[in-house]
């Protein structure tokens, strides 16, 4: 049997303008009930607009998969079990390594394979139902010009679902923040018998966003003048471990933990910044869905880490040796070339540096979580190999508030000579 329509709470009421973000400080739609938000200030309008926060398009919606089924799909999930998924937010975090991978099961992978049947079938009643909710809550006037080609009031498209485990026990119990690159994102609680932690949203500083282009435009939130695509900036330390899991579970006028029961949903759409604080206590099952893949907000040949997170960095040739003859350290001979690593497939190099003198620096730009390598550099008359064969001399990883970078090896003081120097006549 098809669900009848779920009922909902406006969390915030998003102002309708071209990137469908609200403009409007925080204002309770029904005036009773704020979904937990404890949103329940105004601010006089004569406030100056950038000591405001930027009220995101989050809305809650009661009941949209029955209890029952919430449980049962809980049960598949554990019977079937839960893969350690790397998460690409990660790859630009270095600080907390065991937040490297997710327990995850890809229900629907975002090709439109179903890899499993019965979690999929418990589930899939609802869909329809929750594609309708999305299409009642954006803008139809903004879909119609992103989507011209598609007839008006269209349904939106299902492209991923994804099974989320978070606890204190599991691979991961928390997830920095950041938006997705998908139209809109359901994520739909499968319990509510946890403490602490959980999903929430962050509320971006207007004075964190550039004043040039506050709303007197349509496209009203701007990352950059190049991207235009509606997504606000957030302060660097909001994108780390460590900030994360420092938050308290409780509202302020910057955080807000939405308030879900079991089987109550929480639909955004792209610009929304989102996060998981630690769980404290039990497990918290979460199934989520990406619908309208393609998103033609935003710019799809550039990734958004790739457009926001360039930092400019200095790295510098600092390998040494001990020299055989005189036991002093000493700059190795070799100059080196220096390669970007691909971590998703190790065997992928790109050339960033080629001979790179001893004792010299180079600037260039990279992003946090990129990992640099060192080989040395192919002497004159040597057949080139390829530069997943050659012997690695050292390797950095780039931090998100680091700049200077020297790549060392194993001689790094006239001590670790000495220690050499001392075996080796022993030895004799």
């Amino acid at each position: 049997m098809v669900p009848t329509a779920a009922k909902y709470v406006f969390l915030f009421w998003a102002v309708a303008v071209a990137i469908a973000v609200a403009v409007a400080v925080p204002v309770l739609a029904n005036g009773s009930d704020d979904g937990g938000t404890g949103a329940t200030d105004t601010v006089n309008p004569s406030t100056k607009v950038h000591n405001a926060f930027i009220e995101p398009d989050v809305r809650r919606y009661t009941n949209v998969l029955p209890r029952d089924v919430c449980e049962k799909i809980i049960e598949l999930g554990e019977a079937a079990g839960f893969a350690l998924e790397e998460d690409s937010i990660d790859a630009f975090e270095i600080k907390n390594n065991e937040n490297k991978h997710s327990q995850q099961i890809d229900v629907m992978d975002e090709d439109g394979n179903v890899n499993y049947p019965e979690i999929f079938e418990a589930f899939e009643p609802y869909i329809p139902n929750i594609a309708e909710l999305i299409r009642s809550q954006r803008n139809e006037e903004l879909d119609r010009l992103l989507f011209p080609d598609e007839p008006p009031n269209r349904v939106p498209r299902l492209g991923w679902i994804f099974y989320r485990k978070y606890s204190p026990e599991s691979a991961r119990n928390s997830l920095i923040p950041h938006f997705d690159l998908n139209m809109h994102t359901v994520n739909i609680a499968l319990n509510d018998d946890f403490t602490g932690g959980g999903l929430f949203y962050v509320k971006p500083r207007h004075s964190n966003n550039p004043e040039d282009y506050f709303p007197n435009q349509e496209n009203n939130y701007f990352r950059g003048e190049d991207t235009a695509d509606g997504v606000p900036w957030l302060l660097d330390y909001q994108l780390t471990y460590e900030w994360v899991n420092n938050l308290q579970h409780e509202n302020t006028t910057g955080v807000v933990f939405p308030k879900l029961e079991t089987g109550d949903a929480l639909i955004h759409n792209y610009t929304v910044w989102h996060a998981v604080a630690p769980i404290k206590s039990g497990i918290r099952y979460s199934m989520v869905l990406f619908f309208d893949m393609h998103n033609p907000l935003l710019n799809h040949d550039d990734d958004f880490y790739d457009n926001d997170l360039l930092i400019d960095i200095g790295i510098k040739h600092e390998i040494r040796e001990c020299d055989p003859t005189t036991g002093k350290l000493v700059y190795i001979h070799d100059d080196i070339d220096v390669f970007w690593v691909n971590d998703e497939d190790y065997d992928d190099y790109e050339s960033l540096v080629e001979n790179l003198n001893p004792g010299t620096s180079y600037k260039l730009g990279s992003y946090p979580g990129h990992e640099l390598r060192a080989l040395r550099s192919v002497r004159e008359g040597e057949v080139v190999p390829p530069p997943g064969t050659r012997h690695v001399l050292s390797s950095v990883v780039i931090e998100i508030d680091k700049e200077e970078y020297e790549f060392v090896g194993s001689f790094t003081t006239q001590e670790d000579c000495d220690i050499v120097n001392y075996v080796e006549k022993e030895e004799l």
